[in-house]
């Protein structure tokens, strides 16, 4: 276990959903010994961590995370800080943009 993911709460999960993650993020879920990494976008599970950058990736995650998960999942939406050189993200995390999408998303459902 990563220390990153120790921070995620993954505990007893056994396979997680990593969807859209960058090239860069490969060493970190490369080094989860016996965690299954699946990385389809129709799969159910109670552990997701979901990359986005533009506002459309941020929308398509949070309609496949409220389809495919139930309960007590545990979902994360990672996206680049505003201060990024790296990366230029086209939301932020106001709570009226695209992360409480996903709560609103799954209580329409």
């Amino acid at each position: 276990m990563t220390p990153l993911f120790k921070k995620l709460n993954l505990t007893t999960q056994s396979v997680i959903h990593v969807l859209n993650a960058p090239n860069s993020f490969s060493a970190e879920l490369e080094a989860l010994n016996e965690v299954e990494v699946r990385r389809e976008r129709k799969a159910s599970g109670d552990f997701v961590l979901a990359f986005a950058i533009t506002q459309a990736e941020a929308d398509s995650a949070s309609q496949l995370i409220a389809s495919c998960t139930e309960g007590d999942a545990i979902v994360w939406m990672a996206y680049p800080k505003v201060t990024s050189r790296r990366y230029r993200c086209a939301f932020h995390r106001d709570p009226a943009g695209a992360i409480s999408r996903v709560g609103r998303a799954r209580a329409s459902s």
